[in-house]
């Protein structure tokens, strides 16, 4: 393209040379064309002087004569006339060339200056990229010659064809990752429901609530429409690791864009901290988990919420607003050992990897019948309860214990002292508290 337009500026120029050259022909003869009105004007005032002349010495003019000569000094005018308007139209004719030729010049050098800069910029990048050491080769616009014979090189032995073959196969590539982080999310998601399992097996041998129903921890998918949104681009994306048209170029240019949108928005995730963080890779955002209350033996039971007090039917517990003191406590130390068997990966173990567990001041609104439900399934579920209880509340929970330890402080020394060790709760089943404790 420089060359090219190198050549139409050559080109331009003689051009305007020889328009210059024709200017000076055409003004030299409008100089000739002046000088020869001037001698007109100057012979028609000799000739009115020698009419005048001949008139004071009696020579008379005839009529034909007098209109023979008032034709041609006529014509002459006219002559003279219509050559003068048209110098005048030349003139201006010149002006606008001139003026066109002036800006076609400062446009085409403007468009050779944007032409060298970005032929010196390519030149740079392939020095920096492909021969930072060579010192001999500058990126001037000087030294296009030589990175002419490059590139024509490149092109003999082409080396620029492979170019749509590496773009499908880096396609390929990142799609076959991509088709990683899916099985991921997949497996994922069919593990949350997999751990479950076995707890939930667990939780169905104890009875639940006033009603003696099971309670069972129940995964429900959330519909976050960015969140599908993102899942349905991945699965387009990962497609192409199996599925892609080779032979559109036009095609693996929007691959191209759709998946560099995509990888960043991967980025802009990662690095998200807080309470947002990975919100599109993080599957715990995707699930939203419930408690299903299921009266023992019913199959088909419909779904329902409340307080679980309504036979035969489900109900689901999201939350424990409306809650008694005693069936929240229950619930809750329910959820809490499903929640710790999870987390500390219960396998295909019978009992956790962790097991001690310990709640201070625990049940101490719930009465005993609460209370025993629910240790009796923190204890079914494998773990080893130490439970704090101020001493109007033992009894609710002695029954159930194979240790209990008596504790009081000295406020004077702040020292606490251990003052009984009962290991049998039936020898001593009947007497009071201070009794026992004393």
């Amino acid at each position: 393209k420089l060359k090219a337009l190198q050549d139409m500026f050559a080109q331009k120029t003689v051009e305007y040379d020889a328009m210059v050259s024709a200017c000076d022909r055409l003004d030299h003869r409008i100089q000739d064309a002046r000088t020869a009105l001037a001698d007109l004007e100057t012979f028609a005032r000799q000739a009115e002087v020698f009419l005048e002349g001949m008139e004071r010495t009696g020579v008379v003019v005839t009529e034909e004569q007098a209109e023979l000569v008032e034709r041609s000094v006529l014509q002459a005018e006219e002559m003279l006339g219509d050559r003068m308007l048209k110098v005048t139209s030349f003139d201006s004719v010149v002006a606008r060339a001139r003026t066109y030729l002036t800006d076609l010049l400062a446009s085409q050098h403007d468009d050779v200056v944007q032409g060298q800069q970005r032929i010196e910029l390519a030149q740079r990048n392939y020095h920096e990229t492909f021969m930072p050491d060579d010192s001999e080769h500058g990126t001037g616009i000087d030294e296009y010659p030589y990175f002419h014979e490059v590139l024509a090189t490149l092109v003999q032995q082409r080396l620029d064809e492979p170019e749509s073959e590496w773009e499908t196969s880096m396609l390929q590539d990142i799609a076959q990752h991509l088709s990683r982080l899916q099985n991921g999310f997949e497996q994922e998601e069919r593990a949350v429901s997999e751990r479950l399992d076995p707890v939930n097996h667990i939780l169905g041998q104890f009875a639940f609530g006033e009603h003696r129903n099971h309670l069972s921890v129940v995964a429900q998918r959330r519909t976050l429409s960015d969140v599908r949104r993102f899942r349905q681009r991945l699965r387009r994306l990962t497609a192409l690791a199996t599925t892609f048209d080779f032979e559109d170029e036009d095609e693996i240019r929007r691959h191209h864009q759709a998946m560099g949108k995509f990888i960043d928005q991967l980025r802009q995730d990662l690095a998200t901290t807080g309470k947002n963080g990975r919100h599109f890779l993080d599957t715990r955002h995707m699930v939203h988990i419930v408690a299903h209350e299921t009266p023992a033996g019913a199959s088909g039971a419909g779904v329902g919420a409340g307080s679980g007090e309504a036979a035969g039917e489900t109900v689901v517990y999201d939350s424990i607003n409306g809650k008694s003191g005693g069936q929240y406590q229950e619930l809750v130390a329910f959820i809490l050992g499903a929640a710790l068997l999870y987390c500390l990966g219960y396998n295909s173990a019978t009992m956790p990897s962790y097991a001690p567990v310990y709640l201070d001041e625990a049940f101490i609104k719930a009465d005993s019948e609460h209370t025993r439900r629910a240790l009796g399934a923190l204890s079914g579920l494998g773990f080893q309860v130490v439970i704090a209880v101020p001493d109007g509340k033992v009894e609710a929970v002695a029954p159930l214990a194979s240790q209990i330890i008596g504790l009081t402080k000295d406020p004077d020394a702040g020292t606490t002292h251990v003052h009984a060790l009962l290991r049998d709760w039936k020898a001593t089943q009947g007497k009071r508290d201070s009794e026992w404790l004393d």
